[in-house]
């Protein structure tokens, strides 16, 4: 038998925990959008190219806004998207997109969502261009 060494790390906590926790910010996430006039389309949509958190229908009703929830330790400090994450949102966005008949020629938008450890939301419109 062969003796592999121990990898050491830190402890990534309680998956149950984070996992409602990111629900809970979900729900909070899409419940102020829905007041401002935004339709849930889907929750942690899974694609083949990776998972959405939240896609909404704009009020504008020809936007469809793929939405990113990020905790945050202070509101205003939004850090970039790095090139390799957008790609990844854009392929999954594109997958999702191309599933579904009735929302081909809609605008696509990426927009992120902001909690603070006190559940303050802040909600940033076109994070990344499609360009």
């Amino acid at each position: 038998m062969i003796k592999l060494p121990r990898i050491k790390g830190k402890k990534t906590g309680n998956f149950a925990t984070s996992y409602a926790k990111g629900l809970a910010q979900e729900t909070k996430a899409s419940r102020s959008l829905e007041s401002k006039g935004y339709v849930v389309l889907s929750r942690r949509a899974k694609t083949i190219a990776g998972e959405l958190d939240l896609i909404l229908r704009a009020p504008d009703q020809n936007c469809i806004v793929f939405l990113e929830i990020k905790r945050s330790q202070q509101l205003g400090n939004d850090i970039a998207i790095s090139q390799v994450d957008q790609k990844r949102l854009l392929r999954a966005a594109d997958s999702w997109i191309g599933s579904k008949p009735e929302y081909q020629g809609f605008r696509m938008r990426f927009d992120r969502c902001l909690i603070d450890k006190n559940g303050k939301i802040q909600h940033i419109e076109n994070t990344f261009s499609l360009s």
